[in-house]
């Protein structure tokens, strides 16, 4: 029942997209390779600081940006720098979330099996 109402709320928004819409323009300025971060699966900004979250990856960097690293924050734990497959969290997308004056960060998993709910 709930993939039904979910399917269902998709295609409404999609059937109320008007087919005139003009999509955002995307240019990509910068890439950067972290060496030692297995991936980075969405990112997030906020006052000039960028949230890398990777679904593989044990923790969450932060670095400005120019993209210097600043700081790391444990989210899993590993016996091993790259969480296997079968394990990750399988992290898909993330938002800023402001409530009472506080902001949040959400990452949100794909939900694809019962482990990664």
């Amino acid at each position: 029942m709930k993939k039904c109402k979910i399917y269902s709320l998709v295609i409404i928004l999609i059937v109320s997209i008007p087919n005139n819409s003009i999509a955002q323009e995307i240019k990509l300025l910068k890439t950067t390779y972290f060496k030692n971060y297995p991936s980075a699966s969405t990112i997030a900004i906020h006052n000039s600081r960028l949230y890398i979250v990777g679904d593989d990856a044990q923790y969450m960097l932060i670095t400005d940006t120019d993209h210097k690293i600043l700081d790391s924050i444990r989210l899993f734990f590993s016996k091993t720098k790259q969480i296997d497959k079968d394990e990750k969290s399988d992290i898909e997308s993330s938002f800023l979330l402001n409530k009472k004056h506080k902001i949040y960060l959400v990452a949100l998993s794909s939900f694809s099996t019962k482990k990664k709910k």
